[in-house]
């Protein structure tokens, strides 16, 4: 039952991210527009992005990564899935807000990004860890028959 709901949990993830590229983030820009370049610096937008340039590109091989984990049921691709997609989101968050902890204009991109976020974090969780080979069952403490050969006492 765990991994049935952590399958579905690394599938709305994955959904969630590839919907948060194609949604706008900020006004009208989505995370194809977004220079991933743009959240590790200060001040103003030094250009335009392309695939390999954007925020998109970490949050696309992060799902993929996730799927894959999902696929081999391992915790390990599933939490760097997550770090995949909580590095560009909370990086472009921080680089975003205005003054306190206000982001202007929000859009449901970021939204979508945040929840497939958690999803990878949940999934990671949830998921059951290896299987452990059962205990061998208790042996009969008593000695077997033809062990210890009975000697009579003298």
């Amino acid at each position: 039952m765990r991994r049935l709901l952590a399958a579905l949990l690394t599938l709305a993830g994955t959904v969630g991210v590839v919907f948060a590229t194609m949604r706008p983030w900020q006004g009208d820009r989505t995370a194809l527009d977004l220079a991933l370049r743009d959240v590790f610096t200060t001040g103003e937008d030094v250009g335009g992005a392309n695939l390999f340039t954007s925020l998109a590109l970490p949050m696309l091989v992060g799902a993929l990564v996730g799927l894959l984990g999902m696929l081999v049921r391992a915790r390990v691709p599933l939490l760097l899935a997550f770090v995949a997609c909580l590095v560009p989101t909370g990086m472009w968050a921080l680089q975003a807000r205005v003054g306190t902890f206000e982001i202007p204009d929000l859009r449901m991109g970021f939204t979508y990004a945040v929840a497939a976020t958690a999803a990878f974090l949940l999934a990671a969780l949830v998921l059951p860890g290896p299987q452990r080979a059962a205990a061998p069952a208790p042996a009969d403490e008593s000695p077997k028959k033809g062990r210890w050969p009975l000697k009579p006492l003298d």
